[in-house]
């Protein structure tokens, strides 16, 4: 008879125990349900935070320096071997060396593109950086694909005409020989 008092009252305070832990956790899940009701939702779309642009950094992203005359053999050049799907004009090929295009070009061939590209660099023409401005401002598209070429699709191409002149890699060379360094 002992025994069973002794059980009761164990039952009695585990059931206590039990009923405490319930209202605990109600409790918790009251709280959690308080703070997500109380988080502030806004749909209007907030603002981007302009970064400040600072002055004289990347007008020049080539660090280039043609005169007409070079911006003119290398239009001829560019429009002999066709490397854009358009014909390009001296201006255009300005704008494309200031970073300034009102649009992209399309590429014919990412290899010629980065042969040129690579031997104007060669003789100190434009900055080794060459890969990471046309990526970086989106010049030109992708023969293949219409994004725009990344640095890694330029460095693949660079890569390539390392192993393998692109075709036209000849009347390139001429046209680069042409132009005197100023």
């Amino acid at each position: 008879m002992f025994s069973y008092l002794v059980d009761a009252i164990l039952y009695e305070r585990y059931a206590k125990y039990l009923m405490a832990e319930i209202e605990r956790i109600e409790l918790t899940e009251v709280q959690t349900d308080r703070t997500r009701s109380s988080v502030l939702i806004n749909d209007d779309p907030c603002e981007q935070k302009k970064k400040p642009v600072i002055i004289g950094k990347g007008t020049n992203p080539f660090q280039s320096d043609f005169t007409d005359e070079q911006i003119e053999v290398l239009t001829t050049c560019i429009n002999e071997i066709q490397l854009f799907t358009t014909r390009i004009s001296p201006k255009i090929l300005k704008d494309f060396f200031a970073c300034k295009l009102k649009g992209v070009l399309k590429s014919n061939n990412n290899r010629q593109l980065a042969y040129l590209m690579q031997s104007l660099n060669l003789r100190g023409f434009i900055t080794d950086e060459w890969q990471s401005a046309i990526a970086r401002n989106e010049l030109v598209l992708g023969k293949t694909k219409d994004t725009p070429l990344t640095r890694t699709d330029l460095s693949t191409a660079t890569d390539q005409i390392n192993m393998k002149q692109p075709k036209g890699w000849e009347t390139i060379d001429n046209y680069i020989k042409q132009l005197k360094k100023g």
